[in-house]
């Protein structure tokens, strides 16, 4: 007997990535420019890249737009999506190349690959439920597989 579903993978994959920064004390159309490489961060204390800055504050955000976005099935492709964040920072939080930071806003831009994945193994064991194998998928240089284990209590 056949699944009665499908499986889709989501594959994000960032295309430009913004970061705005207000200095505190500035006014309110002032951003401050800086290197995305040579920029040093401390956050509460803590010496960061600016990539990390990101992967703590701006990526969190773009994961809550994919699962929100797609919560319903959508067909296989590839789909742009924009998400915009803005956090406000007490004074002494966020530091900047020795700027004390107000407020830093991340524009991203991303992409998002959806595929199907085949079941190529499927199988029921009354007692324990139901186990699910699907199609490998390569990403980069390396393959990904995926099996499921759908284990339900046994009645009484």
């Amino acid at each position: 007997m056949p699944a009665p579903f499908e499986f889709f993978i989501r594959l994000p994959r960032f295309t430009k990535v913004l970061i705005g920064l207000k200095p505190r004390g500035t006014t309110a159309a002032s951003f401050t420019s800086v290197k995305f490489d040579d920029a040093r961060v401390l956050l509460m204390g803590l010496s960061l890249t600016m990539r990390e800055l990101f992967e703590l504050l701006g990526k969190p955000t773009c994961t809550e737009d994919l699962f929100g976005s797609m919560r319903d099935a959508v067909p296989e492709g590839t789909y742009s999506r924009t998400v915009r964040h803005e956090r406000t920072f007490n004074p002494g939080e966020l530091y900047v190349n020795e700027q004390d930071i107000a407020v830093a806003v991340f524009d991203v831009e991303y992409e998002v690959l959806v595929k199907r994945r085949a079941i190529i193994s499927h199988f029921e064991v009354e007692t324990r439920g139901r186990f699910l194998e699907f199609e490998p998928m390569q990403v980069g240089e390396d393959f990904i597989g995926w099996q499921v284990a759908i284990v339900g209590l046994p009645d009484k």
